[in-house]
């Protein structure tokens, strides 16, 4: 993955996540939009 666009977009939706959503961001499980 290119970590860049993956920091950006974690970065993005951090805010909004709930705690059960936070593994959906981690690097191994993110997908790219």
């Amino acid at each position: 993955i290119d970590p860049q666009a993956w920091l950006a977009d974690v970065l993005a939706k951090l805010p909004a996540a709930t705690p059960s959503r936070l593994p959906d961001l981690l690097p191994w499980n993110w997908k790219p939009k």
